[in-house]
């Protein structure tokens, strides 16, 4: 019989703590979760997996405002918005739009309840989290009032739209039309090659969406079939704000080299 491993109950949120702030703090009330400034009750404890905060399937929808659903082996997280994320439990793929990434850490079932990773999951969806270690606080912030970059699957476009993403996909690049983006990664050797949001940072008059270009897993066989990764979304930026897309491995702009060859 194969054992899940244990969970444990998160006392200071997020892994960006020391062990030894932990272990001081371990005595002490439980992390609180704000939503807007506004405390929100969660139905289970949030808890640290393999250094990564997890919140409970249930309790992430509740945050979103949104709903989840349970089948056929998959955990499915809708938005208010219509976005889904797409979880395989044990592993960390996530499908996000048309396409499965991998992730650092990915949804887990224990004692019957599913968890989400919490940073990731909220900001792919484009909240803002943030650990106030004073107030001992997960302070979580809807930026898309502000300005965020939120992906889409593609049967949330217009005619016009898809017809513009059929054009542009095999085109290395970041693509506009109108509010809608399309961030081409060009000819890839096979499906491992892919694209994920890795992170939003709004700051000043700037959203900086941080994209990482992954590549295919060692140990895994993949088709020998060209593909033309991309990604959808749009930006409804406020005032004279600006996005960025940046090479999340390097700190560079996307694609700053126009040049690179196709990946094989």
């Amino acid at each position: 019989m194969t054992k899940r491993k244990s969970l444990v109950p998160l006392i200071l949120a997020l892994s960006l703590m020391t062990a030894g702030a932990a272990a001081a703090a371990a005595d002490e009330a439980d992390v609180e979760v704000e939503l807007g400034g506004e405390s929100v009750v969660l139905s289970q404890e949030l808890v640290l997996h393999n250094g990564r905060t997890m919140i409970e399937a249930g309790d992430a929808a509740k945050l979103i405002n949104g709903g989840v659903e349970e089948a056929d082996g998959l955990i499915t997280l809708v938005s208010a918005s219509g976005l889904q994320l797409v979880y395989k439990p044990g592993t960390n793929q996530v499908k996000v739009g048309p396409q499965w990434m991998s992730i650092d850490q990915g949804a887990i079932v224990n004692d019957r309840s599913s968890y989400l990773p919490l940073r990731w999951t909220l900001e792919a969806l484009g909240y803002q989290v943030d650990w106030d270690a004073a107030k001992r606080t997960v302070h979580v912030r809807d930026t898309k009032s502000s300005g965020a970059f939120v992906p889409l699957e593609q049967t949330a476009l217009t005619a016009e739209q898809r017809a513009f993403v059929e054009k542009v996909k095999q085109q290395r690049g970041v693509h506009r039309l109108g509010d809608l983006y399309v961030i081409a990664r060009g000819e890839s050797a096979n499906p491992g090659y892919g694209l994920q949001i890795e992170k939003q940072q709004l700051a000043a008059d700037r959203l900086l969406v941080h994209v990482r270009l992954t590549k295919p897993e060692p140990g895994l066989m993949y088709p020998q079939v060209v593909s033309y990764p991309y990604l959808l979304g749009k930006a409804d930026l406020p005032g004279n704000t600006t996005i960025q897309f940046v090479d999340a491995a390097t700190g560079e702009p996307l694609f700053a080299n126009a040049d690179a060859k196709n990946e094989s």
